[in-house]
């Protein structure tokens, strides 16, 4: 009988540890999401960061302003081409015949009215490749930052089913070494009981000459 009570007693002790390590792992488990989770918002943040600054770049506004900005520096670059004197056209000018240095001066002049009239209609045509390709170099590396953010979050999100796994597993404390001693001392008991059978020439468990093990009940409340 006291056998057969210290392999309950044990096994009570074992499925109350189990219960306890299965509330553990899944603590431990849920501890490991909420932890991932936030890794992934701190991410999540970076990379609208950086998307608000990208959509800073290209602000309709800022836009106009690059655009005009560009029509200007296209505007300067021709006038000072076309302001650059052609080797040796002034000398002559200023050696020929009055009516030849007339000439060439209203021919220079109409030349270069011409010339800036053309530039100021290749500028405005110029000026949005100027700026998207400016909007290229300025993008380029918030699109790398989004590419290693990007990065980071997969390598976060692959890592999730493995730290949840390692989490709950280091969270078990593994079968109750008291339980399995109550339980082997149970089936040593019963064993002994059933040798102590009449004719065996064993007294049995609580007779005289016996001796009968005491168990704590204070050893239950864990």
């Amino acid at each position: 009988m006291i056998g057969m009570a210290a392999m309950a007693a044990g096994s009570a002790v074992q499925a109350r540890r189990q219960s306890k390590d299965a509330k553990r792992a899944a603590e431990a488990g849920n501890a490991s999401r909420t932890e991932n989770f936030e890794r992934q918002g701190v991410l999540q943040g970076e990379a609208a960061g950086i998307f608000d600054e990208s959509l800073g770049i290209v602000d309709p506004n800022r836009q106009a302003g690059k655009r005009a900005g560009a029509e200007v520096n296209r505007n300067a670059v021709s006038d000072r081409a076309i302001s650059s004197s052609v080797p040796g056209l002034s000398a002559a000018s200023s050696s020929a015949p009055s009516i030849v240095g007339d000439t060439m001066s209203r021919v220079s002049g109409e030349t270069n009215t011409e010339s800036r009239a053309r530039g100021g209609r290749s500028a405005k045509i110029t000026k949005l490749g100027d700026v998207l390709l400016g909007n290229q170099f300025e993008l380029q590396p918030n699109s790398r930052r989004l590419d290693d953010v990007s990065s980071f979050s997969r390598g976060v999100a692959n890592l999730l089913p493995l730290e949840v796994r390692t989490a709950a597993q280091n969270a078990v404390k593994g079968p109750s070494q008291f339980g399995q001693l109550l339980q082997l001392g149970g089936q040593a008991l019963s064993t002994g009981a059933g040798l102590s059978s009449p004719g065996t020439g064993v007294p049995a468990v609580g007779s005289p000459g016996s001796v009968t093990p005491a168990v704590d009940p204070s050893l239950f409340s864990f």
